[in-house]
């Protein structure tokens, strides 16, 4: 058993609560033991230990041949920061591929520099939701595999195509039509959506860069007196309506 915060063991596992960690480790840290279960089920190479503070876990289906790792009340509780309860699963994340495609594939392809990690998992949760699938995270997006993330996601991320490409700033380097998630665009409810286009959302506060070029510039038509919807809702709302277009057009399949 792990007692001492100062175990080099304990410290890669607190890594893993940050992006930088993720990334630099290959490795994240899952909680929920229903994600856990999916991946025990489907992605069993993947799975590296389970995080424990008492022992055996056997209730957990597929877990016979993942070792444990054995934390005191104190030090996983560090690590629960949800209050789980339940084990923690450190699995293998795979680098995600850098986009190179010089033109969109057919459909939506959503760009997040979302740097909070809560946001980031609830607009994955999203973009699965309305049946989007391909993701591009920028530069400064928070990791898509950090705990928070997964959480709020409520562990889709395996059903999604991610990639990556350079700071928001450089979106002018992106195939068109892209779309741009702003207040001051027109409302999303006029929006004639392309075959195949990119879909950028702001980052929190700051939004889209008022010098990216974009094929168009779409808002959320809201009640005068609020400022801004979170980027997450924002996207939800455009999604939306893009789904609703597209089943209009082939009567109602997805």
């Amino acid at each position: 058993m792990i007692t001492s915060r100062a175990n080099p063991t304990f410290k890669q596992l607190r890594a893993l609560l940050h992006s930088k960690g993720i990334r630099r480790a290959g490795r994240a840290l899952i909680p929920g033991d229903k994600v856990i279960r999916e991946f025990l089920a489907c992605e069993p190479a993947r799975c590296r230990f389970l995080v424990c503070e008492a022992l055996p876990v056997e209730d957990l289906p597929g877990s016979e041949g993942v070792c444990s790792i054995l934390l005191s009340k104190r030090l996983f509780r560090e690590l629960d920061r949800w209050g789980c309860g339940s084990p923690l699963l450190v699995v293998d994340v795979a680098p995600i591929l850098r986009w190179d495609q010089a033109s969109w594939p057919h459909g939506c392809t959503v760009l997040l520099p979302l740097q909070d990690p809560r946001n980031m998992g609830a607009a994955l949760r999203n973009v699965a939701a309305f049946g989007a699938k391909r993701v591009i995270l920028t530069q400064e997006a928070a990791h898509p595999f950090h705990p928070d993330a997964i959480r709020a996601s409520a562990g889709v991320l395996r059903s999604l195509e991610l990639f990556t490409t350079g700071p928001l700033g450089e979106g002018g380097s992106l195939p068109r039509p892209l779309l741009v998630l702003d207040k001051g665009g027109m409302p999303v409810e006029r929006v004639q959506w392309p075959p195949a286009f990119g879909l950028l959302v702001g980052i929190e506060g700051p939004g889209v860069p008022q010098e990216l070029p974009a094929a168009q510039r779409i808002a959320i038509p809201m009640e005068r007196g609020v400022e801004s919807l979170n980027a997450a809702t924002a996207l939800a709302v455009a999604l939306h309506m893009w789904s609703k277009s597209r089943r209009i057009e082939t009567g109602g399949d997805p």
